[in-house]
């Protein structure tokens, strides 16, 4: 609906100080009886059907609404609304956050808001708008309204400088920018073309990032104290306009922000990811901060997995823990909120260990069970029947095997032990992954918890071959190896970027080589599109021979993995025909994310594998297999 994203071009021209304004790309919307943009490529479109029933359109008339510069214009009413209501700004193509912008709105706040609502949310950076609006009007008086900016990480706010600023039935040019790296001030916003506040760096942060979506007139809080009111016209511009650029701008214009049109180049979808090889577990290290202070940041992290799930092979997601900074229910709603969205690629397992920040007390532990309790991944077939305490566990298949993965909360005691030691033992020598929050220290040693964990059960179970964990954000050693005693080799890895820029987006990435016997570890941020390689401890390759330490694969066609080939197997094929998918539990043997005629001769090279001699396939079954390699050979005559 509102999921076209486009790479925006930036072109400027050199002008006099105080001159036409610099030309930067824009999108406008001037809310001539729809939410159609009149210039540019971004989309606007209602979050709910409660925004969408609420809102109409108008033409002033000089009595009941104002005209502008003594015209008549068309304007968008719309209601008071919370999440997920408001409206959404789709910047259509470009994932990655904008750093430099501006926003602006001619709008006019009814008299009878005043006094009767809080506040009117202008725009809220958090995707999702579980929070506070960033940028506000004031209207707890009876006769005129302030502006103020908000830092959701620590509630400091930034007011204008007077505050009777916005006035009743009053249409106002209200103008935000926001540059994370001007040295004086990377917020500023101006009414009718003056500057009426400002923040430095120390305020602005990245919290004020614009994601690659956001909502707009909505407020998230916890109060349903957002005003309605008329907005005759918007404009978004991929950079910070200067003081002297929007004090040109002036006060609410008949034509709106037509003056700084320039939509920049038409949208162009970008290029295909290259294809993974073999298959990419995914994990999100210690979003606490980003919960709390940067939300945009989390949800990029999913939108990248949602997005690239197919082309880069992604079998599995796991949480390292820490998904909440305070473990109160604001946090707990938006994270919530955020990896829920991972339910959108197409039975994608994933699951989340608790950490410290999440649980410890009776009130965080039953938000963890409301937010992330069983209940929520009810008919999840890859989500763990039974949970203990706040521990829980799932398992996904990739590439012919069958993989458990243990989320095992922080600091588990013995009956977590105990219940992880059961699963185990319904699932034996099925290849095992430990998720625990805390295990390494700062400096790569050992927390106490991890002696625990060894001893209580990774050490004694020999499919246990990989421990992951967040915790601390260390410049240190964040990979190691233990030898279990059966004798094989334990991978022990932790990932944790709290510290660094709210978390920075980052995402730890293990990518499974068969073919080359190597493990890819590596970390990508989509919020920055960059890897992580400040610290030289981040990208490392794991030798592994596969087949040694997990046992053999499934015979390339089995599907069920039930050791041999046969009439089940086709008809999951046919099940899952031409559908993308990175299972091999549904008929992706080749491990390419779509089941089709290269996974039928597959099925077919190997088909009576593992069956007995004396066995006959039904007629039917060999009917059905017949059908699918006739369309294979269809299709390759086609092509």
């Amino acid at each position: 609906m509102f999921c076209r994203r486009f790479l925006v071009g930036v072109a400027t021209i050199v002008v006099a100080f105080m001159a036409t304004p610099l030309l930067a790309a824009t999108t406008l919307w001037d809310f001539q009886s729809n939410l159609d943009a009149s210039s540019g490529y971004s989309v606007l479109d209602y979050r709910d059907a409660t925004t969408q029933t609420g809102t109409s359109f108008g033409v002033t008339d000089g009595l009941t609404v104002p005209n502008i510069e003594s015209q008549q214009v068309g304007y968008m009413s719309f209601p008071r609304s919370g999440n997920p209501g408001g409206f959404l700004v789709d910047r259509s193509y470009d994932d990655l956050p904008l750093h430099s912008y501006t926003l602006a709105w001619d709008v006019l706040v009814p008299a009878s808001s005043f006094n009767s609502y809080s506040y009117m949310g202008l725009f809220n950076a958090n995707p999702v708008g579980t929070d506070d609006a960033e940028f506000y009007i004031d209207l707890r008086t009876a006769t005129a309204g302030q502006l103020f900016a908000d830092r959701d990480r620590d509630n400091s706010k930034v007011y204008s400088s007077s505050t009777g600023i916005i006035q009743p039935d009053t249409w106002h040019r209200i103008v935000w920018a926001y540059d994370q790296n001007d040295p004086v001030a990377d917020i500023r916003f101006f009414v009718d073309g003056v500057k009426v506040g400002a923040s430095d760096t120390a305020f602005g942060e990245t919290g004020f990032s614009l994601p690659n979506y956001f909502p707009v007139f909505q407020d998230g809080g916890p109060q349903m104290d957002h005003a309605p009111g008329l907005v005759a016209s918007m404009a978004l511009v991929d950079r910070a306009l200067t003081d002297g650029e929007i004090v040109s701008l002036g006060g609410p214009k008949a034509a709106g922000f037509a003056a700084i049109a320039d939509p920049g180049p038409p949208p162009t979808p970008p290029a295909p990811p290259t294809p993974a090889i073999g298959f990419n577990l995914a994990f999100l290290p210690d979003t606490q901060n980003e919960a709390e202070g940067n939300p945009a940041m989390f949800q990029s992290q999913v939108d990248w997995i949602v997005k690239n799930r197919v082309s880069q092979k992604i079998a599995f997601v796991g949480h390292l823990g820490d998904i909440t900074d305070n473990g109160n229910v604001t946090e707990y709603n938006t994270s919530h909120t955020i990896l829920f969205q991972l339910d959108s690629a197409q039975n994608l397992p994933w699951g989340v260990c608790a950490g410290n920040h999440d649980i410890g007390t009776t009130a965080k532990n039953a938000l963890f069970d409301q937010y992330f309790g069983p209940t929520n991944f009810a008919g999840k077939e890859w989500y763990g029947d039974t949970t203990c305490q706040q521990s829980s566990y799932q398992i996904f298949s990739a590439r012919g095997r069958d993989y458990l993965v243990l989320d095992i909360q922080y600091a588990g005691d013995s009956e977590v032990l105990a219940w992880a030691q059961d699963v185990i033992d319904a699932n034996p020598d099925m290849p095992t992954i430990v998720n625990t929050h805390m295990y390494f220290t700062p400096d790569g040693g050992y927390e106490p918890y991890a002696t625990t964990i060894w001893d209580g059960l990774i050490d004694d179970n020999s499919q246990i071959f990989l421990v992951v964990c967040g915790h601390h954000d260390s410049q240190g050693p964040k990979y190691a190896t233990r030898t279990n005693a059966a004798g094989q080799v334990v991978y022990e890895l932790m990932t944790d970027y709290q510290q660094t820029d709210y978390g920075g987006g980052y995402l730890r990435l293990l990518n499974f080589d068969e073919e080359n016997s190597v493990i890819h570890a590596s970390v990508y941020s989509p919020y920055y599109d960059l890897d992580h390689d400040v610290f030289p401890y981040d990208q490392f390759n794991i030798a592994m021979d596969f087949d040694a330490r997990l046992g053999p694969a499934a015979t390339p066609g089995d599907a069920n993995c039930d050791g041999q080939v046969d009439e089940a197997d086709a008809r999951i094929l046919a099940q899952h025909w031409l559908t993308e998918v990175v299972d091999w539990r549904q008929g992706d043997f080749n491990g390419d994310g779509k089941v089709d005629d290269l996974d039928a001769s597959i099925l077919a090279a190997h088909w009576r594998d593992g069956v007995a001699a004396e066995h006959v396939p039904e007629p039917s079954t060999l009917v059905l297999l017949l059908g699918l390699l006739l369309v294979a050979v269809a299709r390759r005559r086609k092509g």
